[in-house]
């Protein structure tokens, strides 16, 4: 015979111990933040929704959202988002899916969203609402350029699998970025070609950049051709008509009675000169044993300092003694 009571009390444990299985695994399956599903739970969820239903695959992201936590500190941070958690729970339907993917980063499934407008809607009313939410947390001004940005793709026009769908998603997120924030882009063969002209733009610059800008080199003023220093000098001369500025020219010529000498002290100065002067100064040796100099921002007052360092450095160098130096200083004429 059995005992009716103990039976009872089993099957109660049974099913008591089912539930709170049960309730583990939905803990488990939520951030406790924001209350949506997290990374692992939403993956799987959205993955099923978009091999079998049609709407919107979505990427949600706080712009600016680490200003947040620098300036008010993580508590203003976490309410921030769960702020940002209630206002996207009242705008979407029974049915749709928000993940936190990590951070201010959030993944969804929307099954109302189909097109340019919708979704337009969609994140006019978020931001709206969420920048409104925020500044009253913050004292009532929202001082920082805090937003929401999404980037979304079509289901099932392009596309079912997840891991395709994200990378399409995430590239519209891009260009929402890049557009100014605040927005939002729908995926399309468009924005794939503004991505990649974009890219190849910036692919551009840097081989440009790396062709002209010379990483040897060394420290002190240049030493130019005469084609290099007239491009410049004009420059200086157009940039301050322009925008206002100073300039000095120099002009030291070297003479002595023993050619070989004068070589090797023309040699020498060459070197004085640009360890000498700043590395925004340019020098050009026109002749033999003469040197041109043009040094940008320099007043006329200070020149006689310059001069001074110049000819102090110049007497540490062994040279001949016969070896004289003329020289002529005159502002930069403008005309």
């Amino acid at each position: 015979p059995f005992n009716k009571d103990i039976l009872v009390r089993r099957i109660y444990n049974s099913v008591m111990n089912a539930k709170v299985i049960e309730t583990l695994k939905d803990e488990a399956s939520y951030d406790h933040l924001t209350g949506f599903l997290n990374r692992a739970a939403g993956t799987c969820r959205i993955s099923e929704l978009c091999a079998t239903k049609e709407g919107a695959m979505i990427i949600l992201d706080l712009d600016n959202f680490k200003l947040v936590n620098d300036l008010y500190g993580h508590d203003m941070g976490d309410r921030v988002l769960r702020t940002f958690a209630d206002i996207v729970r009242r705008n979407i339907r029974r049915g749709d899916v928000v993940t936190r993917v990590g951070g201010d980063e959030f993944t969804a499934f929307f099954s109302n969203l189909s097109d340019d407008n919708s979704i337009a809607a969609l994140i006019d009313r978020l931001n709206e609402q969420f920048i409104d939410k925020v500044a009253e947390l913050l004292g009532g001004t929202l001082d920082i350029p805090l937003g929401i940005s999404m980037g979304a793709v079509l289901v099932p026009e392009y596309g079912r699998e997840y891991e395709k769908l994200f990378s399409l998603a995430d590239k519209a997120l891009y260009q929402a970025k890049h557009n100014g924030k605040r927005g939002y882009t729908l995926y399309s063969q468009e924005v794939v070609s503004n991505i990649a002209r974009e890219d190849s733009l910036q692919q551009e610059m840097e081989r440009v950049s790396k062709i002209v800008d010379n990483r040897n080199d060394k420290d002190g003023a240049l030493m130019l051709s005469i084609d290099q220093f007239s491009t410049i000098y004009r420059f200086i001369q157009r940039f301050s008509v322009r925008y206002g500025g100073k300039a000095s020219k120099f002009l030291f010529v070297l003479s002595g009675d023993d050619p070989e000498a004068l070589k090797q002290a023309t040699a020498q100065f060459s070197e004085c000169l640009k360890r000498t002067l700043r590395r925004s100064d340019i020098i050009m040796q026109n002749k033999p044993n003469e040197f041109f100099l043009l040094l940008p921002e320099l007043s006329e007052e200070d020149t006689s300092a310059v001069m001074s360092r110049i000819m102090k450095s110049w007497e540490t160098y062994s040279h001949d003694c016969n070896i004289k130096i003329e020289k002529v200083i005159e502002p930069l004429s403008y005309d």
